[in-house]
């Protein structure tokens, strides 16, 4: 088996999986429609696969450095990334000794802001701090310390890698077509919430001479509102 190729084969699951070390040699059919490939495990048979579900792996376009970046496979993090190189169209991934193959369109590279120099120094007086103030548990530890030790990688996709870069710009979010109500309702709750305005019930109490402190459970009802259409 050529050394500088990785040979990637489509299992019935539909998975992507790298066959390199298990594999002897690739042999493809005159016709061109089949690859026989010979497993060290059996090294007298030779076994079809349909060119489509066979990849031969060479030349990589770049790698990533670990410590730099993390990639992120269909919105889930990967951890105890060794090794990331990258072809055209899959990303080759060592993790926690295995390694393993992602289709591009499914990875998204995220610089972590960690390591730069000013982010470094914040980061690493906000742990200073954290020593001596907060909860300490029964082994007289920081809580809050503990915490910390999390942030070894900040993705620059963060709300945390905005305020270490105050230059970047916060991403705008949209108010949600379905609003979710954080307590129970019946049909009649979403259209009293969509109608209730707190400026004019506060003028409608103004000018009948009532009491213009609004009841508990109306104060709770627009603290929630606002946050809920201005975050």
């Amino acid at each position: 088996m050529n050394e500088k190729k990785v040979v990637l084969v489509l299992s019935k699951d539909g998975i992507w999986e790298d066959k390199t070390d298990e594999i002897l040699e690739c042999l493809f059919a005159p016709n061109g429609v089949r690859i026989h490939i010979r497993f060290k495990s059996n090294p007298e048979k030779l076994f079809p696969y349909s060119q489509e579900r066979v990849r031969q792996l060479e030349d990589p376009i770049t790698t990533h450095n670990p410590a730099e970046v993390q990639l992120r496979v269909r919105g889930k993090v990967l951890l105890g990334v060794e090794t990331i190189t990258k072809y055209v169209d899959f990303y080759l991934v060592t993790s926690h000794g295995k390694r393993r193959p992602y289709n591009v369109s499914d990875v998204d590279v995220e610089r972590n802001i960690a390591v730069d120099p000013a982010c470094k120094t914040a980061l690493d007086y906000f742990r200073s701090i954290t020593e001596v103030v907060g909860v300490q548990n029964n082994e007289d530890q920081s809580l809050l310390s503990k915490q910390f030790g999390f942030l070894s990688q900040v993705s620059d996709a963060s709300v945390l890698a905005k305020y270490l870069t105050p230059d970047a710009a916060l991403k705008a979010l949209e108010s949600p077509e379905v609003l979710i109500y954080p307590f129970g309702t019946n049909w009649h709750s979403p259209k009293s919430v969509d109608k209730y305005d707190v400026k004019t019930e506060m003028e409608n109490l103004k000018c009948k001479g009532l009491n213009t402190q609004p009841s508990s459970r109306r104060r709770r009802l627009s603290r929630w509102w606002t946050r809920a259409t201005q975050s």
